[in-house]
């Protein structure tokens, strides 16, 4: 090989797919080549056997010549074997049926050399070793696609006359000899330079499909793009008008509380209503906002546990209560007892989404939270008897701020943000939504979760405490204002509650109640308070403690910290924070089950 081919050729390195299609080539280049060389075969032949026929020629001829159409038959079928796809895929088959019908002909024209040996007069070896000559010099082209093929017909067809003519014709030995190598260097590099044609073609086709390929992906990835920046600029024109709504609300009932003189009693106590009705539904449409934000950026990291899913039924049903009795509407549950492996924070959201929309958009009749096994799933199923939903508008009620029956933005409905939080949160954790509806019936609207291990249901089983008691309760927080709500809800259920308002006081607490044998049941600390030490800080300095068997709840209003982790004991909860969610985590800090309902 020259040192311009194998310059080439290193930078040629064709994949394994285009290496079998080289091989591929090169031997549909033989047996294309291949009806050409039984052509000049057929033509050498006839002229050798005109030179030689009558006494020189004789029995030995006819037998010469019924040999010839022997090999040359052998040479046909398998072209046209090959042709018919007789081969199949196997390239190895193939060139072996080729280089049989090669070799066939090389041993007939071997046999002419013993016949007709190469003699100092004109005669028929003579006339042999030009025609050898014309075979040899026509199959450097015709056999350069099976450089092997070549050395089994040449090498064999020339090794009688070699053999023979030693050493009386020494020379002419040396000519065949000299005459075989030259042609055979002449095949090798005919046959390098076929494949590496076929490798730069290749190559050529390869980076013809890749740009190809990159370019489709390119217009699917700007198509993606664009479709998501128009569903960000309606999202944010949804979420701007929504949020200015209550804003607005505000504004004009803080004007009537302030208005001089003084507005009636009445009048007072509803706008202090609406008031507080419209600060709940502003501090939803936040949190909600924030946690679609968390999940697009990919903040929200699950904590897979064994949960029991029939207590958690029983919370979503506890936290709809009140609506559901606003509506006339009955929430139930029903199914086996399951427990799954699942971060329960994001399953309860999920969950509860589902039944507050089933609620709120079923209008009468029943609400059924049923679970149902599914070989090694647990299935989780929303039914309600609502007015059902088009199958044309099955995948829009997962957009942001759609709500099928509520063009009117009554945010009594909802914001239209529940179901794309549940899309977001079954994705990120590989959980299978389904939606099945007819309309004028209802809908149900399903979600399969992992189901847990056996070791780890019996675990959770013998884990579960009775939770509904007073518990002692440590909290910290330096601001005045929410500690005056807090511990009067906290003393309202019966828990005893001590304030602190910076970290070290309430680990000197802490070391005091734990030394005297009675450490509190739950501490719930804010993130920022006075000094440098935070609440994350605080409870990360129990968890490495001897009074690790403290539960805690961390409030948090900063979208960096996150939610949930391995141990359930360990809740964090983004303010604002609703009674019933801060009621259900308590609940589920203590008895180390994780967890947290949405705000409500």
């Amino acid at each position: 090989m020259s040192e311009r081919t194998r310059a080439r050729s290193d930078r040629v390195t064709p994949s394994e797919q285009d290496t079998y299609r080289i091989e591929r080539a090169l031997l549909s280049y033989a047996f294309r080549m291949a009806t050409i060389s039984m052509f000049g075969l057929a033509v050498v032949t006839l002229v050798f056997a005109a030179a030689v026929v009558g006494p020189r020629g004789g029995p030995r001829l006819a037998l010469w010549c019924g040999l010839q159409f022997v090999a040359l038959s052998v040479n046909v079928a398998a072209l046209v074997r090959f042709r018919r796809g007789g081969f199949g895929t196997s390239v190895a088959r193939a060139r072996r049926a080729y280089r049989i019908g090669v070799f066939a002909s090389g041993l007939v024209w071997a046999l002419a050399g013993v016949f007709w040996p190469v003699a100092p007069e004109l005669g028929p070896g003579l006339i042999l070793m030009f025609c050898y000559a014309g075979m040899c010099a026509g199959g450097a082209t015709t056999l350069a696609g099976d450089p092997v093929a070549y050395a089994l017909f040449c090498g064999t067809a020339l090794a009688p006359d070699v053999v023979l003519a030693f050493p009386h014709f020494l020379v002419v030995s040396a000519l065949l000899i000299a005459f075989l190598t030259l042609t055979s260097l002449m095949v090798v590099q005919n046959s390098d330079t076929l494949r590496e044609s076929l490798a730069l073609r290749f190559e050529n086709h390869s980076l013809l499909r890749q740009t190809i390929v990159e370019r489709e992906d390119a217009v699917s990835a700007r198509a993606v793009a664009e479709k998501a920046v128009a569903a960000k600029t309606r999202f944010l024109a949804a979420a701007s008008h929504d949020l200015r709504q209550p804003v607005q609300a505000l504004s004009l009932f803080v004007d009537v509380l302030e208005r001089e003189p003084a507005v009636g009693r009445e009048r007072e106590h509803n706008a202090v209503t609406a008031l507080a009705r419209t600060t709940v539904a502003m501090r939803a449409m936040i949190e909600s906002l924030l946690d679609i934000s968390r999940l697009d950026a990919g903040l929200v990291a699950g904590a897979p546990t064994a949960v029991a899913l029939a207590p958690l039924l029983d919370e979503v049903i506890a936290a709809t209560r009140d609506e559901a009795d606003a509506h006339a509407m009955i929430v139930h549950a029903a199914g086996r007892p399951l427990f799954a492996h699942v971060d329960p924070v994001l399953l309860d959201r999920v969950v509860h989404n589902l039944a507050a929309n089933a609620v709120r958009h079923a209008r009468n009749g029943r609400v059924l939270l049923a679970l149902r096994r599914r070989r090694e799933f647990a299935e989780i199923q929303v039914w309600d008897q609502g007015p059902g939903i088009a199958e044309a508008d099955r995948e829009r009620i997962f957009d942001e701020f759609v709500q099928l029956e509520n063009r009117a933005r009554d945010r009594r409905k909802g914001l239209g943000l529940g179901l794309p939080m549940v899309r977001r949160i079954c994705a990120l954790n590989g959980w299978e939504l389904v939606v099945r509806s007819t309309p004028g019936r209802g809908s149900v609207f399903s979600v399969r979760v992992p189901l847990a291990s056996a070791a780890a249901t019996a675990e959770l089983v013998q884990a579960l405490p009775d939770t509904e008691r007073p518990l002692s309760i440590v909290l910290l927080e330096d601001d005045f204002a929410v500690v005056e709500a807090t511990v009067p809800f906290l003393e309202a259920s019966g828990h005893a509650v001590r304030v602190f308002s910076d970290v070290e006081a309430v680990w000197h607490h802490l070391e005091a109640k734990g030394a005297a044998g009675g450490l509190p049941d739950l501490l719930i600390a804010d993130q920022r308070v006075l000094h440098d030490e935070s609440g994350a800080d605080l409870i990360a300095r129990l968890s490495g403690s001897e009074h690790a068997q403290v539960a805690s709840i961390l409030l948090t209003g900063d979208v960096d910290v996150p939610v949930g982790g391995a141990d359930p004991r360990r809740l964090v909860l983004r303010k604002p924070v609703g009674a019933n969610a801060l009621r259900v985590a308590i609940r589920r800090a203590v008895s180390g089950r994780g967890g947290s309902l949405p705000p409500t």
